[in-house]
């Protein structure tokens, strides 16, 4: 057998004549870091090398370009890299790292993982909603402030609170006293992620 390119690591194959690989990777790691992915790699050895893209995917096979870092070019020592995702998505993330050379060849390292829990709004009761209040359970990572809002059918703003909650189940008090009966849209908002639930006073 041969040896064909994969970006930094050798592996075993049986048509293409061997080839010098440009980049020598030596470490790439995914972090997670509160609501951002902190992504690190390190390279032994570069040569002729332009760029870093680094690419997301949320399911492992459609990949796209999420930010560029310049390499050093040309190198025989170690070097390290990082790059920062600051709106990874919910559930899934999957990484990979895509080496351009000079001459615009191309090579991808592994694929690394990081997983965000769909922790967030989990329900509203009573169901529906009687009264002056409605209990707003929701389930948090750490201790924030989000943003409640309540829309009508109409799309204006009814109710537009900023609660703190702390790690875990929270059971927080929304007041709808100046409600009338109809239908209504809830919004939790933590950060850059919105979820929404329906709910009717009655």
């Amino acid at each position: 057998t041969y040896t064909d390119c994969v970006f930094g690591t050798p592996i075993p194959f049986t048509v293409r004549n061997s080839c010098v690989v440009p980049v020598e990777l030596s470490r790439f790691t995914a972090v997670k870091n509160n609501e951002v992915v902190d992504l690190s790699w390190q390279t032994l050895s570069e040569r002729n090398s332009d760029y870093f893209e680094i690419q997301r995917s949320t399911n492992g096979i459609d990949f796209i370009p999420i930010g560029e870092v310049a390499s050093a070019g040309n190198a025989s020592r170690v070097i390290n890299y990082s790059f920062t995702d600051e709106s990874p998505e919910l559930g899934a993330n999957f990484y990979r790292l895509m080496q351009v050379d000079k001459d615009r060849s191309i090579e991808f390292s592994e694929i690394r993982e990081v997983s965000f829990n769909k922790r967030g709004l989990v329900s509203i009761y009573p169901v529906p909603v009687r009264g002056d209040v409605f209990i707003l359970k929701y389930d948090a990572y750490k201790q924030k402030e989000i943003q409640v809002k309540v829309f009508d059918l109409r799309g204006q703003i009814v109710v537009n609170e900023m609660i703190d909650v702390t790690r875990g189940i929270n059971e927080v008090q929304i007041n709808v006293n100046h409600l009338s009966e109809g239908m209504y849209m809830l919004q939790a908002i933590d950060g850059r992620w919105i979820q929404t639930k329906q709910f009717i006073k009655s």
